[in-house]
């Protein structure tokens, strides 16, 4: 099957998905629920593409799900949002707002240019700059939370 057969064949199925699912999956972007269908398992279920977080599997307490701009939407607005063009990425909502605007095309080699890429990411620049990502959201998990020692000292003066 060819890219765009692919691409308008991933519409059609999601379009369905969220008529016949409109209390789970009707409030979703479609180019998100793209991004679920493209990145799933072979066993059906998404998980977090930077920690591995059950997005959706088949228990009722799977959901948190979201998904990324790889390629942050402010820096390049072309990428947009359109799982075709590889920049949308299954994530859960904790490593989606850890990633927040980190880019993970300035860690390392340059891997895309808008002149040279026309606005799409290949199946090689998708998979280095999740891991970057992944790599960067891992480091950030492993720290201590900033706010906490402040937040503990709030605690302590009002008494309990």
């Amino acid at each position: 099957m060819s890219e765009p057969e692919q691409a308008t064949q991933l519409r059609e199925v999601a379009s369905n998905l969220m008529r016949k699912e409109p209390d789970y999956f009707g409030t979703f972007p479609v180019d998100v629920l793209i991004a679920w269908l493209e990145d799933r398992g072979t066993d059906h279920r998404v998980l977090c593409a930077y920690c591995d977080t059950p997005l959706l599997e088949d228990r009722l307490d799977s959901f948190n799900g979201t998904a990324d701009h790889l390629l942050p939407h402010a820096i390049y607005p072309q990428l947009g949002f359109d799982k075709a063009n590889g920049n949308s990425v299954a994530c859960c909502s904790r490593c989606n707002w850890l990633k927040r605007t980190w880019d993970p095309n300035t860690h390392g080699d340059r891997l895309y240019e808008e002149m040279r890429d026309k606005g799409k990411l290949n199946k090689y620049q998708r998979e280095i700059l999740i891991k970057r990502s992944r790599d960067h959201v891992q480091e950030k998990l492993a720290r201590r939370h900033a706010a906490w020692t402040h937040w503990v000292a709030a605690c302590e003066a009002l008494g309990r």
